[in-house]
C-alpha cells in the first residue's frame, strides 16, 4: 500500500475475514498469510518467512474506489510456493465474480470465472505476444514519476487508467484476468 492510501474500516475487516477464514479452515496449514495490512509487522529486513507455503493478500485493491462507490474495488489473494505463484483469485464484489489463475507444474496454467450461482466460464485471454501489444492498465489514483518512467521503459503498446473513458470499453473480466494471470507468471 503507498503511504497516501487510505486505510479504512472496511480494509481491516476484511483483511480480518480472510485471515480468521484461511486460519478457521486451515488450521494446521504449513503456510504464512502476508497480508497488505499487516506487511509492515510481519516483514523484516534480510529475514525469510517461515515457511515456503505464502498467502498473499490485498484484502480491498482500490480503497479510494469502495470509499467513492464506484465499483472498481478487489480482493486479491496470491499463492506462492517455494517463490512460485501457484494461485491467483481476485473476488469482485460488484458484479459477484470470483476470476482463479493456476499453475499446475507441468501443465501449464487454467483461468476461470465463477458467479454466484456457482457457473464457471473460461477466462478470454489475449492472443498478444510482443510487449509493443500490450496495454496495461492502471489506477488512476497512483500514476506518479516512478510509473511514468517504468511505462516509458516498457514502451508498451498503450496504457489505461481505470475510470479514464476509454476504460469503459473494456468489461472487470478482462481487466482482472489480466491481472490475475500476469501475478501468476
Amino acid at each position: 500500500m503507498c503511504s497516501s492510501d487510505p486505510v479504512s474500516a472496511a480494509d481491516l475487516a476484511v483483511n480480518r475475514w480472510l485471515l480468521d477464514g484461511l486460519d478457521e479452515a486451515f488450521p494446521d496449514a504449513p503456510w504464512t498469510l502476508l497480508s497488505e495490512e499487516t506487511a509492515q509487522e510481519q516483514l523484516q529486513e534480510g529475514q525469510p518467512l517461515p515457511s515456503p507455503w505464502l498467502w498473499i493478500l490485498d484484502p480491498l485493491d482500490g480503497t479510494k474506489d469502495f470509499l467513492q462507490g464506484t465499483g472498481e474495488y478487489a480482493v486479491h489473494l496470491a499463492l506462492v510456493h517455494a517463490g512460485t505463484p501457484v494461485l491467483g483469485v481476485v473476488l469482485l464484489p460488484e458484479p459477484e465474480e470470483l476470476w482463479f489463475g493456476l499453475i499446475s507444474p507441468g501443465s501449464g496454467g487454467r483461468a476461470w470465472c465463477e458467479n454466484r450461482a456457482g457457473e464457471r466460464r473460461p477466462a478470454s485471454l489475449s492472443a498478444r505476444t510482443q510487449v509493443s501489444e500490450l496495454v496495461l492498465v492502471a489506477s488512476r489514483s497512483h500514476r506518479d514519476a516512478r510509473l511514468e518512467q517504468l511505462l516509458a521503459d516498457l514502451q508498451l503498446g498503450d496504457t489505461l487508467a481505470m475510470g479514464d473513458r476509454k476504460s469503459t470499453r473494456l468489461n472487470s473480466s478482462h481487466l482482472v484476468i489480466s491481472y490475475a494471470v500476469f501475478c501468476l507468471k
